[in-house]
């Protein structure tokens, strides 16, 4: 899980949220319906904080296929005034 990408649901986890898949804790569930494509992991982070470590949720939700990343990692120095 990379915290500069942004992630959204993957086919698998659509169809976990659609049928209730069983096996997925409340704290994912909530997370993974939190997961949009849009938002970054700071804002997940804020909304998501009552339901304990965003990054070990979303890390466990990557390798269970149920997110995937959207977005590559914008270097810090992207989008300046050119010299």
């Amino acid at each position: 899980m990379n915290k500069d990408l942004t992630y959204r649901k993957s086919t698998l986890g659509s169809e976990a949220i659609a049928k209730r898949q069983p096996g997925l804790g409340p704290k994912q569930r909530s997370m993974l319906i939190l997961i949009d494509g849009k938002k970054g992991f700071d804002e997940l982070s804020r909304l998501s904080a009552m339901l304990g470590d965003a990054a070990q949720l979303m890390q466990e939700l990557e390798s269970a296929g149920l997110i995937e990343p959207v977005s590559q990692a914008v270097p810090a120095a992207a989008g300046g005034a050119p010299a």
